[in-house]
């Protein structure tokens, strides 16, 4: 619409409305455009911002149809049309004046425009996952017990640390390995090397009910005498239980680290080398297993150059 040496475009969910007004704002003489959120454009660069938003709404509606075509469906072609336009405005938007933070929404799609003149536009996209748990990749472990007097492993991943000393087990109800360690007051938690990833996965896909998995192992027991551990991990916890937590689906063992085993050559004047351990992480997504990458920034060291500026 243009009104008295005055301009304005339509930007809503009508591409041919939108379209039109574009085409028809850039055959105006225009000496300033006021951008929304973004400053101003004087004199000749104000010609610029036109030409960006023909090509942008061009280009987007051509993406919005080909990506509703294929998918039929609203929601995914939404997200898929603001990341269109977003990675299309960076360059545009980094060489304008000084512009405010903002924040935007565009149904699931959720994202925030930051930046300064002569710098970077920094461009952060977001989407809802739903209450999705995300504290992956995770350490996995081997967990062990005695059932019905004989040893049995289980690979679990789901394990915290409650306190220095402690350990917890998050376990899903269904588990024969869970009644070993309610009968037996311990448990074994045993950290296997990436090659170990075979066996590893292995004593998660089958049963103790039906498989002898300590086979597959040299095994060892320690001060509880019937926790059972695995020699070729180069770590083990030997754990006495001290507490049950009763969740809907699972059983949360919480168990009190009663003596820790280590390879010698994993250990130097008492600090773990996880870089020798080699241990396994295991994601939900996929799933696939991870190994550990290099340490790169000193804990409770590197924060402190923020002190200073």
């Amino acid at each position: 619409m243009y009104c008295k040496n005055f301009g304005f475009a339509a930007g809503n969910s009508n591409c041919d409305l939108y379209q039109k007004s574009l085409h028809r704002m850039a055959t105006y003489p225009v000496e300033v455009v006021l951008l929304e959120h973004y400053g101003a454009a004087v004199g000749e660069e104000s010609m610029t911002p036109f030409a960006t938003a023909i090509q942008t709404a061009e280009d987007t509606r051509s993406a919005v149809e080909n990506s509703y075509r294929l998918t039929g469906d609203v929601t995914k072609t939404t997200e898929e049309s603001t990341r269109f336009v977003l990675v299309r405005s960076p360059d545009y938007l980094s060489r304008q004046g000084d512009y405010d933070h903002c924040d935007r929404a565009d149904g699931q799609v959720h994202y925030k425009s930051t930046g300064r003149k002569g710098k970077e536009l920094e461009i952060i996209m977001k989407v809802t996952l739903g209450p999705k748990n995300c504290l992956y990749p995770i350490l996995t472990t081997l967990v062990g017990a005695n059932v019905n007097g004989k040893p049995n492993y289980i690979t679990i991943a789901h394990v915290g640390i409650m306190d220095y000393g402690s350990i917890s087990l998050g376990m899903g109800k269904i588990h024969y390995t869970n009644a070993g360690i309610k009968e037996n007051g311990c448990f074994s938690v045993n950290i296997p090397s990436v090659d170990m990833v075979k066996e590893t996965d292995y004593c998660g896909i089958v049963s103790g009910k039906k498989t002898d998995k300590a086979k597959l192992f040299e095994n060892f027991y320690g001060k509880l005498k019937t926790a059972p551990m695995i020699k070729q991990c180069p770590i083990n916890m030997e754990c006495k239980l001290i507490q049950i937590v009763d969740f809907p689906k699972h059983d949360i063992f919480i168990g009190e680290i009663v003596e820790t085993y280590i390879e010698e050559d994993c250990v130097k004047d008492g600090v773990v080398d996880y870089g020798k351990v080699h241990p396994l992480y295991f994601s939900m997504d996929g799933p696939n297993y991870w190994k550990l990458g290099e340490p790169f920034a000193k804990a409770w060291h590197v924060g402190k150059e923020l002190k200073k500026a």
